[in-house]
């Protein structure tokens, strides 16, 4: 990934030290770009903590309760594949969330009350 990429060396990174995702981190979009990444944070901001099995269930309820339809197994094994290799990386390397891979745990990351607005926005919108 390029230093554009991730956001460095432009004028909207963090500065050195300062790991709060904010609306100027270009990160912060990227990461939270993907419905399932919106809707995981969401869900965090509520719970605090949680695991991939748990989030995966949410999730793919979620959808489906959305499409009036019922959740598959397939489903929920391949949202916590997606969970596991794409979405929980990315969000960690924004600072969103903290993940142990170790044991599939995962907790907030240090969210600015501008980016907490910003997800409550989003989550409100889609629904």
């Amino acid at each position: 990934m390029s230093e554009n990429q991730r956001g460095e060396g432009s004028e909207h990174t963090r500065e050195a030290g300062d790991s709060v995702a904010g609306l100027a981190d270009d990160r912060l979009y990227r990461s939270i770009a993907a419905r399932p990444r919106r809707r995981l944070l969401y869900y965090l901001l509520d719970t605090g903590e949680t695991t991939v099995g748990e989030l995966a269930e949410v999730l793919v309820g979620w959808e489906a309760t959305e499409s009036g339809g019922m959740a598959t197994r397939e489903e929920y094994e391949q949202m916590a594949i997606s969970l596991r290799h794409s979405h929980l990386p990315v969000l960690a390397d924004a600072n969103l969330v903290t993940y142990d891979p170790a044991d599939g745990t995962m907790t907030n990351g240090e969210i600015a009350e501008s980016v907490r607005n910003l997800l409550e926005r989003s989550i409100a919108a889609e629904t």
